[in-house]
């Protein structure tokens, strides 16, 4: 099937399975109106959107840490590097277009630089993802398993066993890393990978540690940002139950890898299964991640196509 006609295929399925949610009536039976705004309300919404540009602003500096100093961007270039980064992440599966979509943008003597500052930032990301998340699917999957009736015993020696591991891998890091880099010189196939897993090993504990505040630091924006849309709905968890539920989904959405509109369905989906846990009605679940994917992703890759496209017309006349 040739590519165009793949996505279009997807886009209209993902719109498909969306307009199933909404238009299905025991959906609705479940809530009484959709939320409306009130004065009350505002306060929020309003705090809402102040956290967006917050949110990219730390990943600017997240990325900006593992730049050599004399090849630092200001921060205004460097949003426009991270949206064109938005605007083809979203278009392919585990964001694999930032690469290409901050390579462009970024001037030609410091591409291969943009693209290891960017490995080292999606790095630091997935790991506060990943720490964060696989202890939250230790006491989601007992919820899960009692059908939301009272858990089963919790691991919580797992849980500890877990964190340790992961501090041991990050003070070992370099080490494993420059490590790596020596077998995959040993073979023609992988020889090309040494060089840059070279690279990759000097970077120092105060970059990886900076950059890993940065990204724990944008976790708890984006997670603030999820927790107030549900306070717009009317829901209010208590922590361990919030916790639980969006670690969870956030690491279920990373981990993973699906075409770029699919993930929508997949988005939606995993919402009702684990919000439902707690009783929330599936169509505030399901509006909740949609209402975020629009404010962080579709309105920053919005500006980043807008950034791009002047590129691409500058290549064709070229």
């Amino acid at each position: 099937m040739n590519y165009r006609y793949a996505r279009w295929f997807f886009v209209l399925l993902t719109l498909f399975f969306i307009a199933k949610i909404y238009l299905d009536e025991k959906s609705w039976k479940s809530i009484k109106d959709f939320p409306q705004l009130t004065e009350e309300s505002y306060p929020l919404l309003f705090i809402i959107i102040i956290l967006i540009p917050l949110n990219w602003f730390l990943e600017g500096l997240k990325w900006r840490i593992f730049l050599p100093k004399d090849k630092k961007p200001g921060y205004f270039f460097t949003l426009k590097i991270i949206f064109a980064g938005v605007s083809l992440a979203i278009l392919t599966p585990n964001r694999m277009g930032d690469f290409i979509g901050r390579g462009l943008v970024s001037p030609i003597e410091m591409r291969q630089e943009t693209v290891l500052a960017t490995f080292m930032g999606n790095f630091c990301q997935f790991f506060v993802l990943i720490m964060a998340g696989i202890p939250a699917l230790f006491f989601l999957f007992p919820l899960l398993a009692s059908n939301g009736g009272n858990p089963l015993e919790i691991p919580v020696w797992v849980v500890f066993i877990w964190f340790l591991f992961c501090l041991t891998f990050l003070f070992t890091y370099t080490k494993i890393v420059a490590f790596s880099g020596q077998l995959f010189s040993k073979w023609q196939r992988t020889a090309a990978w040494s060089e840059k897993l070279e690279t990759l090993s000097k970077t120092s504990n105060s970059a990886l540690f900076s950059g890993l505040f940065l990204a724990l630091i944008r976790y708890v924006v984006f997670s603030s940002q999820y927790y107030l849309v549900l306070l717009l709905f009317g829901i209010q968890l208590h922590f361990f139950q919030f916790y639980t539920g969006l670690a969870s989904l956030y690491l279920f959405q990373t981990i993973i890898p699906l075409p770029p509109f699919y993930s929508l369905i997949a988005r939606g989906e995993a919402s009702v299964l684990i919000w439902g846990i707690w009783d929330i009605p599936p169509i505030a679940a399901v509006t909740a991640s949609y209402i975020l994917f629009v404010f962080n992703l579709i309105v920053p890759a919005i500006a980043g196509l807008c950034i791009l496209i002047p590129i691409k017309k500058v290549k064709r006349k070229s």
